[in-house]
């Protein structure tokens, strides 16, 4: 089982009160959660923030974001 999935199935979370995070938060210098996972080498986290909408600052940057 991956952490995620542990982490996941361990946790209990009140579907009304929960608030997602924004994948798209850029850092001081630009850069997104997408940019640090891509950075890390981190495929299946990039993967997830992908499926949840997530870009690089680059591409946050060439839509005028």
């Amino acid at each position: 089982m991956r952490t995620f999935d542990t982490i996941r199935a361990n946790t209990k979370l009140n579907p009304t009160t929960v608030r997602c995070p924004d994948v798209n938060a850029k850092n001081k210098f630009g850069g997104t959660p997408m940019d640090n996972a891509k950075q890390a080498n981190q495929t299946e986290t990039a993967d997830i923030i992908r499926k949840h909408g997530g870009k690089t600052g680059k591409e946050l940057k060439a839509e005028g974001k």
